[in-house]
């Protein structure tokens, strides 16, 4: 008898699952075709249910940045475009469209100012996206229990060979374990945000009594330092610092 109850159930997580999928791909394939039929009101809502169906789904993020470009909201374009980028680093489109949406910003960002270095050791780091270096971690993982295995075999061929072997699979290990590590972090210690009202004026404090400092538009790209209340201070690419209301902007982390 419990053996059948235990079928029944697991049965009907088969199909639950079965269902929810058909059920996403069927609003999916709806999504899709509204969008191509430039209805962007009806597409964005549609992709914002799939959201609710699939968190976190780069895609998903992805079509949802394209319906608020259409929109012409492009800073809440720029904060989806940068939600795709924070899953999936690799997503080539997304950075293609981010690439696009920041020319329509008032505020000059130019994210390739960078010295040449800087921006190869960048790319490489953002180069594959953290699902990959996790399955990299135990790739290197099975091969480094394996290497010890056949190291600790009496048989001394190849001696040298082995060694060598074990201590490149022990090297990449540490590499791709940090690699992970901070890359783990930085997915869920992200500070930044983006404008999303039209304009937005920086004080020196956590008030407009304070010195107002300079003036910010919708879809520049910030850093989040502190929050006080309704108002938080924030840094810019060029260095500036000042206190903005909460309210204005929205931000990437997930």
């Amino acid at each position: 008898m419990k053996n059948k109850i235990v079928l029944l159930i697991l049965l009907i997580l088969c199909f639950s699952f079965v269902y929810a999928e058909s059920n996403a791909q069927e609003l999916l394939n709806t999504a899709n075709e509204t969008y191509r039929a430039n209805d962007f009101d009806k597409a964005l809502a549609l992709y914002s249910e799939l959201d609710q169906l699939i968190p976190k789904n780069p895609d998903i993020f992805y079509n949802i940045g394209n319906c608020y470009f259409r929109l012409n909201r492009i800073g809440l374009a720029i904060l989806y475009y940068k939600k795709t980028l924070l899953i999936d680093s690799s997503h080539s489109l997304a950075k293609k469209n981010l690439n696009f949406a920041l020319k329509f910003t008032l505020d000059k960002q130019d994210f390739e100012s960078q010295n040449f270095i800087s921006s190869f050791l960048s790319r490489i780091y953002y180069s594959v996206s953290l699902n990959t270096i996790a399955w990299l971690c135990l790739i290197f993982f099975i091969v480094l229990i394996i290497i010890i295995h056949v190291f600790m075999q009496k048989n001394d061929s190849y001696e040298h060979t082995k060694k060598l072997l074990l201590i490149a699979i022990i090297i990449l290990n540490v590499i791709s374990i940090s690699w992970g590590s901070a890359r783990y972090y930085h997915f869920y210690h992200n500070n930044e945000a983006v404008i999303t009202s039209s304009k937005v004026d920086a004080y020196s404090g956590p008030g407009e009594s304070y010195t107002k400092l300079f003036t910010v538009h919708e879809g520049l790209i910030l850093r989040v330092n502190k929050i006080e209340a309704t108002w938080t201070q924030v840094s810019l690419a060029n260095g500036f610092t000042g206190w903005i209301r909460t309210s204005t902007y929205k931000t990437v982390a997930l």
